[in-house]
C-alpha cells in the first residue's frame, strides 16, 4: 500500500527546517562557478537529469494533454512522501525543459522532495493540436492536474520565464496551493520584452539549442513536425501575455515571494523585477550579478546560492 501524505502550509515550514537541520549538500553539487569570466554572454551546455530521477510518468490534463513529470531522489517512494522532505516543483522557461534546472536539483535533493515537469508542449510533454493557444492559464491549471496526481496540495516553487509566469498565474488563482515562490525572469507585460534581444547570440544560441533538445527529447509518438506549429504558440503567448497591472497582483495573498532577475538581463527590460517587486505585496527582490536571463546556466552557485537563502538554507 503506498502511502501519501498531505503536506499542509505549517507542516511545509516545519519540515524546510527539520531538513535543514539534518542534511547537508555535497559542495560540488551547489558550488558550481561560471566557465567564463563575462557569464552573461555565454551559455554553458545543458546538464543532464541522468542519475537524479527516482521516476518519471506522465499525467493527463483535462483536454487529455499528457504533460511528463519527473521525481527526483533514491525511489519513487521515498522521493515525494517523505516526511523530512517539503515537495518544491521546479517549472523551466519557454522552449527550455527541465533539464536546465539539473545543478538546482543536484543542489537541493539533500532538503526537498523534488518535482519536475516540462510546460505543455515542451520537451517529453505533448500539445494539444487542436488548441490554438497555449496561455499562462492553460499552464497554471496543469500544474493543479499535477499536484492533485501526486496528492500534494501545497508546494513551494522555483520558477523561471514563463515558467514564473505560469506561477504567478497560479498564485493568482489558487493562492492555497503555492507555499512560497522563487520567480526569475518573469514578466507581466508583452511591452516588458526587449524586441532586440533575438538578435543576439545567446538568445540565438538557445533558441537553436532548445530546438534540438525539443526533437531528442520528444517520446517516439509526439509528431516532430508539430514544432513548427509549437513555436508558433509559444511566440504568440509572448506577443499576447501576461497583462497584469498593479491592481493583479494585490491578489496574491499569503504566498512568500521572491522576484529576481540578472543584473545583465537581455530579454527582458531591465527594470521589470524592480516593478513587479513594487507591485507584488508580498515580495522582495534579488538581483543576480554577472548574469543575464540564463542564470540557471551561466552562474549556477550564484544562483543556488539565492535559492538557498530563500529557502532558509544557511551557508555550509
Amino acid at each position: 500500500m503506498q502511502l501519501h501524505i498531505l503536506f499542509t502550509p505549517a507542516i511545509l515550514l516545519v519540515l524546510v527546517r527539520v531538513a535543514v537541520a539534518g542534511h547537508h549538500p555535497p559542495q560540488a553539487a551547489c558550488n558550481i562557478s561560471p566557465s567564463s569570466s563575462r557569464p552573461w554572454n555565454s551559455l554553458p551546455p545543458t546538464p543532464s537529469l541522468d542519475g537524479l530521477l527516482a521516476k518519471s510518468d506522465y499525467v493527463q490534463a483535462d483536454d487529455g494533454t499528457r504533460l511528463w513529470y519527473g521525481l527526483a531522489g533514491r525511489s519513487p517512494q521515498s522521493s515525494l512522501h517523505d516526511l523530512h522532505k517539503p515537495p518544491l516543483l521546479f517549472l523551466h522557461s519557454g522552449l527550455a525543459n527541465s533539464n536546465y534546472f539539473s545543478n538546482q536539483v543536484r543542489c537541493l535533493l539533500p532538503y526537498f522532495s523534488i518535482i519536475l515537469t516540462d510546460l505543455r508542449g515542451h520537451g517529453r510533454s505533448f500539445d494539444n493540436i487542436n488548441i490554438q493557444k497555449i496561455t499562462y492559464e492553460r499552464m497554471s491549471k496543469d500544474v493543479l492536474t499535477l499536484l492533485d496526481a501526486l496528492n500534494v496540495p501545497s508546494v513551494i516553487v522555483v520558477a523561471w520565464a514563463d515558467g514564473a509566469n505560469a506561477a504567478i498565474q497560479l498564485a493568482l488563482t489558487d493562492p492555497s496551493r503555492i507555499e512560497r515562490l522563487f520567480s526569475y525572469g518573469a514578466s507581466y507585460d508583452p511591452s516588458n520584452s526587449n524586441y532586440t534581444s533575438p538578435s543576439m547570440p545567446v538568445v540565438q544560441e538557445f533558441y537553436a539549442r532548445t530546438k534540438d533538445e525539443w526533437m531528442t527529447l520528444a517520446p517516439q509518438d509526439k509528431p516532430k513536425d508539430s514544432y513548427p506549429q509549437f513555436v508558433t504558440k509559444i511566440a504568440t503567448l509572448w506577443s499576447t501575455s501576461p497583462k497584469w497591472t498593479r491592481d493583479t497582483f494585490r491578489r496574491i495573498q499569503g504566498v512568500d515571494v521572491v522576484v529576481s532577475g540578472g543584473e545583465q538581463e537581455e530579454v527582458l527590460k531591465k527594470d521589470v523585477p524592480l516593478t513587479l517587486r513594487s507591485w507584488i505585496p508580498t515580495s522582495k527582490l534579488v538581483m543576480l550579478p554577472g548574469v543575464s536571463h540564463f542564470a540557471v546556466l551561466q552562474d549556477p552557485a550564484s544562483f543556488n546560492n539565492a535559492l538557498k537563502d530563500f529557502l532558509g538554507i544557511g551557508p555550509q
